[in-house]
Order: C-alpha cells, then structure tokens, then sequence
C-alpha cells in the first residue's frame, strides 16, 4: 500500500484511464508499418498476426479501408486491420462486412489466415480484445455493416466472440499439434503411437539405404523460391489426383507467398526445408516459425509404388527434431483433419470461422432462410486426403 495513502484516507488514488477502440481509417502502408512493428514488439502474437504476413497482404492486396485501433491514453495498445465489402440490395448473401485482417475478396483470402486475432500488448491482450469486440459490435448495431469476420480464431476469442452477442458460425476445424516441450527434449519421435514410430523407422532404414536422410533449411531466399517450385511440382499432381486443383492453383496464393518468401525470408520467420535420402529429394515443408512456434503450412512429398516408404511422416518427423534442437515449444500442422495430422500431434486447438452479426428480426429471418437452404440435397464435402 502507498504510504502517503495509507496516511491520507482523503488522497485520490489514480486508475488506469479505460481503453478505447474505434474502427478508423487506415494509414499509407509506411504508415501502418511503424504502428504494427512498434505494437508487435510488445505482443505475444502468431505468425499470422507479424508484420511479415500482414505487411505481405497489405502490400499484396493493397492496404485495406479501414483498422482497429485500441487507445489507452491515446497510447496505441491493440490493432487489426478490416477489409471491407460491399452489400448488394438484392442479394441476401452479399451483405456489407468487414473482415478481420482480411480483404473479405475469397480469391486473396485463399492465402488462408489462421491464428487470427488482435495484435495487443501481452500484458493487456483480455481487455484490449473486450474493448475490440464492443467497437465491432458498435459497429453492426445498427451501424452500416451487417456482420463482422472473424476468420481462423483460437477458443477463447471465440468464446468471447459468443458471448458479446449474436454470431453465425461458418466453419470450425481442429488444429493438431505436437507439444515439444512435453517432451522435456526427449525424441519427438518417442512420443508417437507405436504404430507410427514402426512406420516412420521402417521408411527410414529404407531410406537410409540410399544414402544420408538429411534434412536442410534453404540458405538464401533465391533457393527457397526455387525450393518452393520444386515443393509444387510434387503437391500439385497429388491433389489433381485426388480431385483438386491444389493450392498453388491460385494466381493470388502463389503472388502472395513468393512475395512473403523474397521479402520476409532473412527475418526468420518463413523457412522453406527439402529432406533428402541421399542425393534425391523426398519432400519440401513450407513453414513459418513465431514466437516458439513452428507452423507447417504447405507441403509437397515425393510418392512412390512402395507404400512402406512414408515421405511425408518422415519429413515431418525430421522438422520436428529440428524445431525440438532450436528450442521451439510447438510444432503446429494448422487447420484440418487428416490421418497423418492425428499421428503426429499431440494435442489440438480448434480454429473457428465465425460472423459477430446484428441480431434483431431481419437477422432470425435471414437464419431460417440458411437453415432451409442448408437441407437442400447438395453433394458431400470430400474429407481432406492424407499427405503422408
């Protein structure tokens, strides 16, 4: 206790002034830059949330409208970026929106956010997201937007989001992820299913029989795009084969991850890895690494005829010990459910796609027309196919 208080019961005693957040526009991209680097700095944030990924879209795509900003005398605490659209009078579907950290365009949104939230102050992140998420609701109700985006969150911003208001759930899909740190530097390996360890050493003495498995982290960022065309030159025939064009199929995607790659690799935070039985490539993982995590974002893997060879587990596998030696705490496999994604992780968050929304008469009616367009026969969603 102040003693000057304790000897003053009249003495006022000064609270922290209350944060405040406003959706404002946004900066020239310079700008912008200063204020996400200086708050960043600051945050405990994902990959998602650095400068190296917003920088990219809003260098990408154009800086977006508008931002979130949150104040605590006039001091800058917490930030996001809004893309916005437009509404269509005659289309139900098209309503006016903001996105969070996202252009709110499908076709740039490929690049596919997760990890999403606000940037804040580590020491402030639950009331700067309290007061964020009441700017956007002020924001719906009854202002010019119809819903707000929130796309690629973790639980607990969810869960705030839930319950701050009406909001319409789009998607929601677990996470995987190995727990590094569990293993108090034990082998990642040790930590598998006893079925998975068999696959991954059986591959691996046959592999080893071909010369050195060795796993390498692109040196430059020259040889990182170039290990990047070599990754989609495998991921691409694996999923046409399976149905679908790939992600690399998207003119966006590809501009937005070799700008992110030429501009952000010598940070640290992007790292493209070839793993290699000899002198042959068996698999390249294109992966981000934040603040102790490591996110293994895309892939492409060498199959061959012999199912007992396990490219994919194997180079997972191989990221994993490196990450566990560089003293990282996760190894994420984000978004998405898949056989090799269940063997290798741990644990799991779940992800959750959601739209904080008005309430109100028109919003129930617009819900009923969902749920009866949503009975409507249509054809099922193919599970994701297995990488590994």
């Amino acid at each position: 206790m102040d003693l000057h208080t304790a000897d003053h019961p009249a003495a006022v005693v000064r609270c922290a002034a209350p944060i405040v957040a406003a959706i404002e526009p946004c900066p020239p991209l310079e700008a912008l830059r200063r204020d996400w680097q200086m708050l960043e700095a600051q945050a405990e944030s994902s990959f998602f949330l650095s400068w190296s990924w917003v920088g990219t879209l809003a260098a990408e795509f154009g800086c977006p409208p508008l931002r979130l900003a949150a104040r605590r005398d006039g001091v800058l605490v917490g930030l996001a970026l809004l893309g916005a659209v437009a509404g269509r009078p005659w289309d139900i579907l098209r309503r006016p929106s903001l996105h969070l950290n996202e252009t709110g365009d499908p076709a740039c949104d490929g690049v596919m956010i997760e990890y999403n939230g606000i940037l804040a102050r580590r020491d402030e992140a639950e009331a700067v997201e309290a007061a964020c998420l009441a700017a956007l609701r002020r924001a719906v109700l009854p202002g010019r937007w119809r819903e707000v985006h929130l796309g690629g969150i973790g639980p607990a911003l969810a869960d705030t989001c839930a319950r701050s208001g009406p909001v319409r759930l789009l998607r929601r899909y677990p996470a995987p992820y190995a727990d590094l740190a569990a293993g108090g530097g034990a082998d990642p390996l040790d930590g598998l299913g006893s079925s998975t360890r068999r696959q991954i050493r059986r591959a691996m003495r046959l592999y080893a029989e071909r010369g050195p498995l060795v796993l390498e982290r692109a040196g430059s960022a020259a040889e990182a795009l170039d290990w990047l065309d070599a990754l989609e030159a495998l991921h691409t025939p694996y999923w046409q084969a399976r149905g679908r064009p790939g992600a690399f199929a998207s003119d966006s995607f590809r501009r937005f991850h070799r700008r992110l790659i030429a501009e952000s690799y010598l940070l640290g935070g992007v790292e493209v890895l070839r793993a290699s039985a000899g002198d042959e490539a068996i698999g390249y993982l294109y992966n981000f690494r934040h603040h102790g995590d490591a996110y293994a974002y895309q892939s492409g893997f060498r199959y061959e005829a012999d199912a007992k060879l396990k490219p994919g587990l194997v180079t997972h596998l191989l990221a994993m010990r490196q990450a566990a030696a560089e003293g990282l705490r996760r190894y994420c496999f984000l978004a998405g459910d898949s056989r090799y994604k269940r063997n290798l992780a741990s644990c799991a968050d779940d992800l959750t796609w959601l739209a904080l929304q008005r309430g109100g008469l028109a919003t129930r009616i617009e819900a009923g027309l969902r749920r009866w367009a949503a009975r409507r026969p249509r054809a099922a969603a193919a599970a994701e196919p297995d990488e590994a």
